[in-house]
């Protein structure tokens, strides 16, 4: 494989999330993704969706979002979460991504794992920039100067998210009540015509095994 053909060079973003405060402590950008007409709050609500349900819904193995031109990688650990956008222009780099991402994610833990550890973060993060350089030595490339989530309130996407999870949880449990209603007069209005199976029975719909 030749140098500019190394899925290093396939980096686009990094994020690296505080999972209890929602807050980007380190963040590089090789590639310009508004132009491709993503926002930054597009960006904002994604990390705040992967946050909320990060304990549920997730190992500690890495994990991927795949776009029709980019692979969003992210992996989960006690304290951080990592989010890794890689150019998907050859589907045969998945091993070498994989390399590339645990690397990341093991230089960063062992350079600042301690901070959280000890609980000696105060929310100050520039104690995370020296960072770019051990980037620099895996990645091979200087990082372009914007930057997309710093001055995001991660934590305010996550309200916006939850806020939308709970009006949605409201519905279904308004449409749950109708339903029921429906087979309750169904059921009163045709008795044993009506089939009893499980299949018919609101207790064993699809309602109840989201609201459990």
């Amino acid at each position: 494989m030749s140098e500019d053909q190394k899925p290093s060079l396939l980096i686009e973003n990094l994020w690296v999330i505080e999972n209890q405060s929602k807050l980007c402590v380190f963040e590089a950008n090789y590639s310009d993704f508004t132009k491709d007409r993503i926002s930054k709050d597009m960006v904002g609500s994604f990390l705040a969706a992967l946050l909320t349900f990060a304990k549920e819904s997730f190992t500690d193995e890495i994990q991927f979002i795949k776009f029709s031109n980019r692979k969003i990688v992210f992996k989960f650990s006690k304290h951080l979460l990592f989010v890794i956008a890689f150019s998907d222009k050859d589907i045969n780099k998945d091993h070498h991504i994989k390399e590339i991402s645990n690397e990341i994610v093991e230089r960063f833990n062992e350079k600042f794992i301690t901070i959280f550890e000890n609980n000696n973060w105060n929310g100050n993060t520039t104690i995370f920039e020296s960072f770019s350089e051990d980037l620099k030595e895996i990645v091979k490339r200087e990082p372009l100067t914007i930057k997309f989530i710093e001055f995001l309130d991660i934590k305010e996407h996550f309200k916006k998210f939850e806020s939308f999870i709970k009006k949605r949880k409201k519905h279904i449990i308004k449409n749950k009540e109708k339903i029921e209603q429906i087979y309750a007069n169904l059921k009163k209005n045709i008795g044993s015509k009506v089939n009893n199976s499980e299949f018919f029975d609101p207790k064993y719909s699809s309602y109840n095994r989201f609201l459990r």
